[in-house]
């Protein structure tokens, strides 16, 4: 993920750490013949707040290529220190 360019794909591969987060929690509130209440709330959380994460990492990819007319990040030079 740190090596793409393309700030589509970097979004795309931050939503698919986020949801191998959930799985793991879903994955460690497993009891003996069922799954913890309080890893079902969290989880359900986490989604909510990953996809308004996502919305707005998209809209300012968006916005970012409406402006410089690409999605390769090395070519945006307003975003290097």
């Amino acid at each position: 993920m740190a090596a793409k360019r393309n700030l589509i794909k970097i979004v795309m591969g931050l939503e698919i750490v986020a949801t191998a987060v959930n799985v793991n929690f879903l994955g460690m509130g497993m009891k003996g013949n069922g799954l913890d209440s309080l890893a079902q709330i969290y989880v359900a959380l986490n989604m909510a707040v990953s996809a308004a994460l996502l919305a707005l990492a998209l809209s300012l990819v968006v916005v970012l290529y409406r402006h410089y007319g690409t999605l390769d990040s090395s070519k945006i030079a307003r975003l290097r220190w």
